[in-house]
């Protein structure tokens, strides 16, 4: 029998069809009248509960429901937008009912022969029931109706704190809450993504907790690219609708900054700021963060609220970086070009430059091979190489690599130079050849940094862009000359 999909709306209306297509099919494939009746029942308090307890009061959306005709019984897929499900979640609270939907998933364990359930990040929610035709395990099912939770009162009384893995499934909830499915960081919405990371000491979450709800209402976290890196990203900021205004995102940088970065030693804490509107970058200023880069065309475009967007065009970041371990002294190689803008956002950064020159017995790399890093962010439609090793083949796989990511339509390609390597001087005019152009400093991968941008067939209007200091307007200018001047091989 071929599958049957379905399409309902979140309301209970569209329950009881749903319910009475499920018992249809399943007798149509051999199962008795009596088994579809309960399992009619089952289905019908799950999308009852589903309704209630993942979708935000007053939102409209839909269900998605598909029969299909397993060999020996009956499979049923269920996908809704809803806040993003955590089955750990929901098997740790099945006794004690803290969870909403925790017993009803008590009852399809006893009664399913197989139950799926979780987060799939920006394709939402999906639950997966398996039934069989020679199974033994249909139980009674009575209809279970909990009591409605009236909405919280704002309450800003918090407290700052760290959040760990048993709270993935509220961070997960809380951005739903915020920004549906709109947040562009899809692994927030998979509670087990977020266990992950913060196993791995790729994110560090803080929040800010209503003290008598014992509520996340406010979030922010410091990210790494890998273990080990001494630099982190501030970002993952989201706060709950009903309890903004209350300053909690700033409190939470502060203790994140000043405290979480200071105890861990971090050399420092970086943020990316938009520039559609300077208030993000105010707010890393408060911080005492700095700009270092200007990203051109890093992020997809992005809707504010009350700001016009007739002339929109992809989103350009501002870097703001603060040095939270001052070395006494860096050493850079910058290209003589360069060199003046270079030497200023170092001091802007309270860096300690010395400026050495690529040594003359060294016109070549010593070294046969080049190592070339790649990531890329197909959400972001962006690409980055880091030139980890400098060999006397680095020409040939960089146009190789390079190549590959235009071919794919990239539309912005960012290219890490190291600083403290001597090749940087040498190389960089050969990268500009090809249509890099200046970006500015940033430290990742444990070293300074300089930044070139490539721009996959793109023509930027760099008016449009708001940039909160004079350090950064004077970075712009500077930035927006080499786009103008950038080659093209």
């Amino acid at each position: 029998m071929k599958p049957v999909e379905i399409k309902i709306f979140n309301n209970n209306e569209s329950v009881s069809i749903s319910k009475h297509a499920l018992k249809e099919y399943c007798h149509l494939i051999g199962f008795k009248r009596r088994e579809t009746h309960k399992l009619g029942v089952l289905f019908e308090e799950l999308l009852r509960q589903l309704i209630k307890c993942t979708f935000l009061e007053g939102q409209e959306g839909e269900i998605i429901i598909e029969f299909i005709h397993i060999e020996g019984g009956v499979e049923i897929k269920i996908n809704d937008f809803g806040i993003p499900l955590d089955e750990e979640s929901m098997s740790n609270n099945k006794d004690n009912c803290k969870h909403e939907l925790s017993g009803i998933y008590n009852i399809l364990h006893n009664v399913m022969d197989e139950v799926k359930i979780g987060a799939k990040g920006f394709k939402g929610n999906e639950i997966v029931l398996r039934k069989m035709l020679n199974s033994k395990r249909v139980h009674k099912v009575n209809r279970h109706e909990s009591d409605d939770t009236p909405a919280n009162s704002i309450n800003p009384i918090s407290e700052v704190k760290l959040l760990d893995t048993h709270l993935a499934a509220d961070i997960s909830k809380l951005a739903y809450i915020a920004y549906h499915y709109s947040y562009p960081y899809e692994d927030i919405y998979i509670p087990n993504k977020i266990r992950e990371k913060m196993d791995n000491e790729l994110l560090i979450s803080a929040g800010a907790v209503l003290d008598d709800i014992k509520q996340v209402v406010s979030h922010s976290a410091l990210s790494f690219s890998k273990p080990g890196d001494k630099t982190a990203e501030l970002g993952v900021a989201f706060t709950d609708p009903n309890y903004r205004g209350h300053g909690f995102i700033n409190k939470i940088w502060h203790y994140l900054i000043n405290h979480v970065a200071k105890e861990k030693k971090l050399f420092g804490v970086y943020a990316m700021a938009v520039c559609t509107h300077p208030y993000s970058q105010k707010a890393c200023h408060k911080m005492g963060m700095k700009d270092s880069a200007l990203l051109i065309s890093r992020a997809p475009i992005i809707e504010f609220e009350s700001i016009d967007i007739s002339n929109a065009q992809r989103e350009s970041i501002m870097i703001a970086l603060k040095i939270m371990e001052q070395p006494e002294q860096v050493v850079f190689y910058p290209p003589k070009h360069h060199k003046k803008m270079i030497l200023e956002i170092a001091k802007n950064l309270d860096l300690n430059v010395q400026i050495r020159k690529h040594p003359m017995l060294h016109l070549e790399s010593p070294h046969n091979f080049s190592n070339i890093e790649v990531k890329t962010d197909a959400v972001f439609s962006i690409a980055k190489l880091y030139i980890i090793h400098f060999g006397k083949n680095i020409q040939t796989q960089f146009i190789t690599e390079f190549h590959k990511l235009k071919n794919k339509r990239y539309e912005s390609i960012y290219l890490y130079l190291d600083l403290a390597d001597y090749h940087t001087e040498k190389l960089t005019k050969y990268f500009e050849s090809h249509g890099f152009f200046f970006a500015g400093i940033m430290h990742e991968n444990n070293r300074m940094n300089l930044v070139l941008q490539y721009l996959n067939n793109q023509n930027y209007d760099f008016n449009l862009l708001k940039i909160d200091s004079d350090f950064g307007n004077n970075l712009l200018k500077y930035v927006e000359i080499e786009y103008v001047k950038r080659e093209f091989d």
